[in-house]
């Protein structure tokens, strides 16, 4: 199911982002496919695009779900000039940033650890999403596989930034 619908750029806002090549002028984006590719040259804005998506979707902008409190304050530039319409509203999803996946890997074997300390049974939990082991103790690709294949099982918006690194 596609559950964005829509973004539409307010052009009379103020900001950096807004006035990039791929921005300027543009009124809308309709999402019509259940996968979407961004595809520019470096600098054209799509890592700022998704960031934003991820902003306004209330995921982690440094990678993550919506269900963690890593992103009080987060904003983006352009996030002032979109406004996202939805064929169905999600909370469910996932912000996957390349560029900080091994912070990722480190918030989770935290929250593993302070969870242990405790002797708390959700410790367990943890990596339950990540194919039951820490993503650390995996090689980078193996890491990359069990977020995909454990965590992306569930219908909802799943953004991507740079998977390929």
């Amino acid at each position: 199911m596609i559950f964005l619908k829509e973004l539409l750029f307010n052009q009379s806002k103020k900001g950096w982002a807004i006035n990039l090549p791929a921005f300027k002028g543009l009124q809308s984006m309709e999402i019509n496919t259940d996968v979407t590719f961004l595809v520019g040259e470096n600098g054209s804005g799509k890592s700022t695009l998704i960031e934003t998506l991820a902003v306004l979707c209330n995921f982690n902008v440094f990678g993550g779900s919506n269900n963690n409190s890593r992103n009080i304050g987060a904003d983006s530039d352009l996030s002032n000039n979109i406004r996202l319409t939805w064929n169905k509203r999600t909370n469910n999803g996932f912000f996957l940033r390349a560029e900080s996946f091994f912070n990722y890997a480190s918030y989770l074997d935290d929250l593993y650890n302070e969870m242990k300390e405790i002797n708390s049974p959700e410790m367990y939990n943890v990596y339950n999403a990540y194919g039951g082991k820490s993503l650390h103790k995996q090689s980078h690709g193996q890491a990359f596989r069990s977020l995909i294949e454990n965590r992306f099982q569930w219908p909802g918006l799943y953004l991507l930034d740079e998977p390929e690194a």
